[in-house]
């Protein structure tokens, strides 16, 4: 397993997804996985960052990333507010986009993408742990 911390701001996103993406295609994802994997790290370390923290100190994001002969496990772990993503309400992707309430879509997006998503709380962090077949 590697693990790597960030600081939880919008600065740190690219690194993030550059670190996690490079990874993955050492470990055996394909361009297009890769590609989806950019946006799953994107979309939960925006959501750590604009939702987890409210307070101004320097706030963390550890990625945990290990790998078997067919699956890619990412996980995010941060100590901001309890919030398990699984339990947000699904979007109503069937409405008109104006009629849509605002959020929602990023998460909805990951849980597409993913083979599989667990969320744990674990001595006051969130740990949301991705899960990618190599093999699809």
């Amino acid at each position: 397993m590697i693990s790597s911390t960030w600081s939880a701001t919008l600065d740190s996103l690219i690194s993030m997804q550059e670190h996690v993406s490079s990874l993955a295609v050492e470990a055996g994802a394909t361009a297009k996985q890769s590609l989806s994997i950019s946006l799953i790290v994107e979309e939960i370390a925006v959501n750590i960052i604009n939702y987890a923290y409210d307070t101004e100190e320097s706030q963390t994001i550890t990625i945990e990333f290990d790998k078997d002969s067919d699956h890619i496990y990412i996980s995010f772990i941060d100590t901001g507010y309890a919030f398990d993503p699984l339990s947000a309400e699904e979007p109503d992707t069937t409405k008109d986009l104006n009629d849509r309430q605002i959020g929602g879509l990023g998460l909805f997006l990951v849980k597409q993408m993913a083979d599989d998503i667990k969320y744990n709380r674990c001595d006051n962090k969130n740990i949301l742990t991705v899960t990618l077949n190599l093999t699809n």
